[in-house]
């Protein structure tokens, strides 16, 4: 799965939790008097584990080579590599003091106390990334390609041509309210009316918009166009950060948590677990595309076709037939054909490549037990704070995607295809592409 050459492993802090107890005898006249002192200690734990692909360190570095035309070329090859890390951590715990005194005996607790003691399941690392949670993120991966591509075009006349004979211009504003009202169907009416601004009039508008952004910008949209020609070209997006919460009472009667402390100190508060799930997933690259700037008659009208399909998007492509195929927008509701689609079609078109993609998720579990309300029979020094507890665990990922795409190998590239990658001297990222 992570064509690896690399698994380390490290415990950066040992856990323990425990305590000690010291029993002692004072004899002062006329009866003896018992003192029993008790100590508890934490020792917070974190453990890490990676899984990678090791790289030789880039030769071109090397100040003799750096600034030759050789290594200026394999400076722009990608060594990078897929990429997975996951890291445990805890904190939180109180040191308090209690004391006991009954009758001639004295009991004294100093040290640490917890809400819960961790189980051995909640210590350890995130593991790694199951087959469905790859492909959710590969998924995503070519969701960013498909808003990044420099070449994309800044409107779409073909598609917007193809659904104005397909359906037709959408219905006035009201007009589908008034028919349904007028047969007595209420309802059905709200609902026509919401159906034909949600895929009928703000399509249509969206459309519009472009168009008129396409007239009044044309001149810095091809400037820009033609400039980046031949260049590497840096893109990054991100997507929302998905967060959820999930709280749970784990015991509504619970009490404070040490080593060799004991519960009938205490009344009982109410312990509680929260668990935040967060990820963040993003994509960095970087793109590179050649117009056609020869002399010739087939050169000069190849690129006045670029520059139309820049500006209007006039190309029959695979992402087109798609668009216009009917219900392809339920199915893009749940999947991202049509993304998948756009970039098969931008990749077979204007030499575009990927010197390098990377699409990367930070995903966080933090679990937290907190146990308010407590309090406590004995003699305290510093009160009754609230107890909490806290495990983190973090889990990194890296995917890396080859010049045209995620999922795709060597083998899955046509001739042109590694013709071009050899060309901009990139070859070595496309054999590393897995």
């Amino acid at each position: 799965m992570w064509n690896e050459t690399s698994r380390r492993a490290r415990v950066y802090q040992t856990f323990a939790f425990g305590g000690t107890m010291v029993t002692t005898y004072v004899w002062p006249p006329p009866t003896p008097n018992t003192v029993v002192v008790q100590e508890s200690y934490i020792k917070r734990d974190g453990w890490q584990s990676t899984v990678s692909t090791e790289t030789p360190f880039p030769w071109y570095h090397n100040p003799k080579v750096k600034d030759t035309a050789l290594g200026k070329i394999y400076s722009k090859v990608d060594f990078g590599s897929n990429f997975l890390t996951s890291k445990t951590s805890m904190s939180g715990g109180q040191e308090c003091r209690y004391i006991k005194i009954t009758g001639n005996a004295t009991q004294r607790y100093k040290g640490h106390v917890l809400p819960w003691i961790p189980l051995t399941s909640e210590l350890g690392v995130l593991p790694g990334m199951t087959p469905t949670e790859k492909s959710q993120l590969i998924s995503k991966g070519s969701t960013a390609i498909a808003r990044c591509i420099p070449t994309n075009p800044v409107s779409g006349l073909s598609n917007f041509l193809g659904e104005l004979k397909r359906d037709g211009f959408p219905k006035r504003p009201g007009e589908s309210m008034r028919k349904e009202f007028e047969r007595g169907k209420t309802l059905s009416g709200f609902g026509s009316e919401y159906l034909n601004f949600e895929f009928a009039m703000r399509p249509f508008m969206s459309d519009v918009r472009s168009f008129a952004n396409v007239v009044k910008n044309h001149d810095k949209v091809l400037k820009q166009y033609l400039r980046d020609s031949g260049r590497t070209i840096r893109r990054r997006y991100e997507f929302p950060t998905e967060s959820t919460v999930v709280s749970s009472t784990i015991s509504s009667a619970y009490y404070p948590q040490g080593g060799n402390l004991p519960a009938s100190w205490f009344n009982s508060g109410v312990l509680t677990k929260e668990v935040r799930t967060t990820s963040k997933v993003w994509f960095s690259g970087a793109f590179c595309y050649h117009l056609n700037f020869d002399d010739s008659v087939m050169a000069k009208l190849r690129l006045y076709e670029q520059k139309a399909n820049k500006l209007l998007g006039i190309r029959l492509t695979p992402k087109l037939i798609w668009d216009l195929t009917p219900w392809s927008w339920a199915a893009d509701w749940v999947a991202n054909y049509g993304d998948v689609f756009h970039n098969v079609s931008a990749f077979l078109a204007d030499g575009l490549v990927m010197r390098h993609g990377y699409v990367m998720e930070h995903k966080t579990i933090t679990t937290t037990y907190t146990l308010p309300g407590y309090t406590a029979k004995v003699g305290t020094d510093g009160g009754n704070p609230p107890l909490k507890f806290t495990i983190t665990q973090e889990r990194k990922v890296r995917l890396k995607a080859s010049p045209f795409g995620f999922g795709l190998v060597e083998a899955d590239l046509s001739l042109r295809q590694k013709a071009i990658i050899a060309a901009l001297g990139i070859s070595r990222s496309a054999r590393q592409a897995k």
